[in-house]
């Protein structure tokens, strides 16, 4: 173990989780396989520009790790929902940076076939009350696209997600 004088109010991050090895989890993803899952269950879902030129498929088990991490980090750091400050989508867009970061350490060089849900939340879900709209993380996995409540760190298939007929727009790709 290293030993380390720190200033009055350093925060000491775990290290990000390993992105597992091998070619399975190398699978390049087509946004549109992605995009046509979505409509399929909210046929008026708009769709944001692609940012990037490839994608690839998330492990289920790095999803898993990477909202453990990015909830972690968040509290070491004191950050917590805070209105317009700090709300749903800056949760999803800080989970989006941990799999981008996992990946890039990995020598992966496509981006994580992520994006930012709008849905109308007319369904609880994850401790999230119904009513008004909401913004989740949509993730295609290497087995299908999840849902990722990036408040908490609950995570569902789409087909299981109470509110997917109301999904609004994915964007941030």
């Amino acid at each position: 173990m290293r030993l380390a004088i720190l200033p009055s109010g350093s925060i000491i991050l775990p290290p990000l989780p390993v992105w597992p090895a091998g070619d399975r989890f190398r699978v390049m993803a087509g946004l549109a396989e992605f995009q046509s899952t979505l409509r399929r269950h909210s046929p008026a879902i708009r769709f944001g520009t692609a940012k990037d030129a490839s994608y690839l498929l998330v492990p289920t088990s790095v999803l898993g790790a990477a909202l453990a991490w990015t909830l972690r980090a968040l509290a070491a750091q004191g950050v917590s929902y805070s209105g317009e400050a700090f709300d749903c989508e800056d949760f999803v867009n800080e989970l989006d940076s941990t799999l981008r970061k996992m990946a890039a350490r990995a020598g992966i060089r496509a981006a994580p076939l992520t994006c930012c849900l709008s849905v109308l939340q007319q369904n609880d879900w994850a401790g999230v009350p119904g009513g008004g709209a909401h913004a989740l993380a949509a993730v295609h996995t290497d087995s299908g696209v999840w849902i990722a409540e990036s408040q908490n760190g609950r995570t569902t298939p789409v087909e299981t997600f109470p509110n997917r007929s109301t999904m609004l727009l994915a964007d941030n790709f």
